[in-house]
């Protein structure tokens, strides 16, 4: 049976849902930043132990869309990818660096006016861009925000190019994608970049090889059901203990908290898919909730991108909102009709 005729544990539709999600947790963990000590909602406290999970799942995602891509593809041309890699990385690469440019100036015009438009000065913009700049040193990429994530999936492409583009066996491709990965990852932990360039980028190899044994995965969980809801607990347990212990730094807890980032998008994804709930969501995706998140979804990298303009104007000189919970819907507010809005009608000035 081919690729292309075997159902997937991750159907499109479902995974671009599930990003909607995530990209709310993302939103969440910043407005929760801002708080002070014992001033977030429950929900914002939930957003930000969550986020650590989402932003695995976002990695996890990525890498397995690429080789599912790559694997429909040589199904389809009967093995010869040459078409298919012809520009290949040019234009990922530039899917990611156009959404930054367009956002890096956005941001920065919506920092004028949170600042205020009539203290608006061509040396405090210097100044800021000077900022974005001097941050790369520590791997925090603008606008004027981290958007980290951006810059790390930019070397994960490339080095999903370079492993899989001359047709290796793809154990071998797997191996090379995860030797580069951990290059990346000494080379930022020797340039002092932020714990985030270290925990993550793994995930994207994790999801490339779960995209290419997924259906043995999926296999042994459905078979051993009663095993995988232990380990699942196992997964959870360990992320909770890196959670509520960050200062923790006995080893053991830090592998853990580590593998359950590995772990849980594996056995959270086969799961779902056992258990029906993958097709619940399919049946059910053209009702009112899924196509809300479907919509949230499509919209997930510009509410990404966005968010944090918002969360610095609703608490600026220009328009300070003292009520957490008029805060956060402010916010959420204001970044999805953003979003949408440049989603609509301003797609081809931010995606590639």
């Amino acid at each position: 049976m081919s690729y292309s005729a075997t159902p997937s544990t991750l159907p499109k539709e479902y995974t671009i849902a599930i990003k909607g999600i995530l990209s709310l947790f993302i939103v969440g963990t910043h407005l929760c930043a801002t708080c002070a000590p014992g001033e977030a909602s429950l929900w914002l406290q939930l957003c930000s132990a969550l986020t650590p999970l989402a932003l695995a799942f976002f990695f996890f995602f990525s890498g397995f869309g690429l080789m599912t891509q790559l694997r429909l593809q040589e199904a389809r041309q009967g093995g010869d990818l040459t078409k298919y890699w012809s520009g290949w990385l040019r234009k990922r690469l530039w899917g990611l660096v156009k959404p930054f440019l367009f956002f890096f100036v956005l941001a920065h015009l919506l920092t004028i006016v949170a600042q205020g438009v009539d203290t608006f000065t061509w040396g405090a913009l210097g100044e800021r861009l000077l900022a974005s700049w001097s941050g790369l040193r520590y791997g925090v990429i603008g606008p004027p925000y981290p958007a980290w994530f951006l810059g790390e999936l930019f070397f994960l492409y490339i080095f999903f190019f370079l492993a899989f583009r001359w047709g290796v066996k793809r154990w071998i491709a797997l191996l090379l994608l995860v030797g580069q990965t951990l290059a990346l990852i000494l080379f930022a932990s020797r340039a002092e970049f932020g714990g985030y360039w270290l925990r993550y980028p793994l995930c994207f190899a994790v999801g490339v090889g779960f995209a290419l044994w997924e259906q043995p995965i999926y296999g042994f969980v459905k078979r051993y059901l009663a095993l995988s809801i232990p380990m699942l607990l196992l997964g959870m347990v360990s992320y909770i203990l890196g959670i509520v212990t960050p200062g923790l730094q006995a080893r053991f807890f830090v592998d853990t908290y580590q593998a359950s980032l590995f772990l849980l998008p594996i056995i959270l994804v086969t799961l779902a898919r056992a258990l029906g709930l993958t097709k619940l969501f399919l049946a059910h995706q053209q009702g009112k909730v899924g196509r809300s998140l479907l919509l949230l979804g499509d919209i997930s990298l510009e509410v990404y991108l966005l968010h944090m303009s918002f969360v610095e104007l609703f608490h600026s000189p220009v328009l300070y909102i003292h009520s957490v919970w008029g805060y956060t819907l402010a916010t959420y507010g204001a970044t999805l009709l953003g979003a949408y809005l440049i989603a609509r009608y301003l797609r081809p000035l931010v995606r590639g």
